[in-house]
């Protein structure tokens, strides 16, 4: 044995001992790397940009009752006018208050027969195109249409886009004869080019609701990418505009995707979108035809201008503007939607009723930052 290891030479000890130490710092370098978590990105960052944009004002009506509300409009960002497809409209331009710009497209329509009589004048309704926001003429004389199946009345409506807000809810309802209080929350973000829009309520022993909405901010307002609604598990929609479909994570069929379809979220925004950037065009008895989906199918919903109501609300008194889903078949929910004009014609109130009877009625009570 001391013969064996007498002839072990010094060389050759020192080179098995370098090795071996060799061999433990790549096992512990390795170790190290692994215990360095990545850095986790977000789901969504919005480059919001500053829109110096009055505040949406409140349309022409006798005001109800004075507002003793949590400051409505203050903590809510800039409302945004969306222009039609055209080259020119690259950045918008805060030249006028956005209800305002709503006038200058019906006033369009309606002098569209009368230039071609009134050549002889030099100057033919010239200053109330100038006076709105730059962004709107191409959209009046060159409504460009998106593929063979856009609807043509869609490229003839405004949309005046509401600012990023918080709205809070107090809601009741009915559960299978059991009565509850429940706090909601409605939190919509947008940058003029994307939006994000989640919905939550929740009530004790009930367990909490959350729904929301992904997708891109256009000519004809809100294009929803994705919706999800989830209670104790996930069921998504997908909206495919380039093959125009909406698919469903629940595995039933596919729907065929309309011009201006939305979900059974952002239908309220747009519903806001809409009439925000043309009052005039929603008087009582008017109806509005979307096309929504879901987590599982779409259908069109119909919408009927009920009129002017004035809300007593937990967050004060509103004028809105009631508006409701008319129910095709016997076991379609009925909606309820009031939209308030100091609200950027965000829902103050939605009542949702079972055909069983079951509600949920959600009521405005305060508005924060985003």
């Amino acid at each position: 044995m001391q013969a064996a290891a007498k002839s072990i030479s010094a060389p050759a000890l020192i080179a098995l001992v370098g090795a071996v130490s060799l061999a433990h710092l790549a096992i512990l370098g390795t170790l190290w790397n692994e215990s360095v978590p990545a850095t986790l990105l977000p789901n969504l960052v919005f480059n919001t940009r500053a829109i110096e944009i009055p505040a949406l004002p409140v349309p022409a009506q006798k005001p109800v009752a004075r507002a003793r509300s949590a400051n409505p409009g203050a903590p809510m960002s800039a409302p945004v006018l969306l222009p039609a497809p055209s080259s020119e409209a690259q950045a918008p331009e805060p030249a006028a208050e956005p209800v305002a710009l709503a006038a200058p497209v019906q006033a369009q329509a309606a002098q569209a027969p009368s230039e071609a009589a009134s050549e002889a004048r030099s100057e033919p309704a010239a200053p109330p195109v100038e006076a709105a926001a730059p962004v709107l003429s191409p959209a009046l004389a060159e409504p460009a249409p998106v593929g063979a199946a856009r609807d043509a009345t869609l490229a003839l409506r405004a949309y005046t886009v509401p600012g990023s807000v918080r709205l809070k809810f107090g809601a009741t309802g009915q559960r299978a004869g059991l009565n509850y209080h429940a706090s909601g929350e409605l939190l919509w973000l947008q940058d003029g080019q994307r939006y994000d829009a989640r919905m939550e309520i929740g009530a004790f022993l009930l367990g909490s609701r959350v729904v929301s909405s992904t997708g891109q901010l256009g000519p004809d307002g809100l294009a929803p990418k994705r919706y999800s609604d989830k209670f104790r598990s996930e069921l998504a929609a997908h909206f495919d505009r380039e093959r125009e479909r909406i698919s469903f994570s629940a595995n039933t069929p596919d729907a065929i995707l309309l011009p201006g379809a939305q979900d059974q979220l952002s239908v309220f925004i747009q519903l806001a979108s809409m009439v925000a950037g043309e009052p005039s065009r929603y008087p009582a008895g008017s109806s509005i035809a979307v096309q929504t989906a879901g987590s599982r199918s779409a259908e069109p919903w119909i919408f009927n201008v009920v009129g002017p109501e004035a809300q007593t609300l937990p967050g004060g008194e509103l004028a809105t503007l009631k508006v409701e889903r008319v129910a095709r078949r016997e076991f379609d929910q009925r909606f309820e939607v009031w939209l308030a004009p100091a609200l950027a014609y965000l829902p103050a109130r939605i009542r949702i009723t079972q055909a069983n009877g079951d509600f949920v009625d959600q009521q405005w009570r305060g508005t924060a930052a985003p």
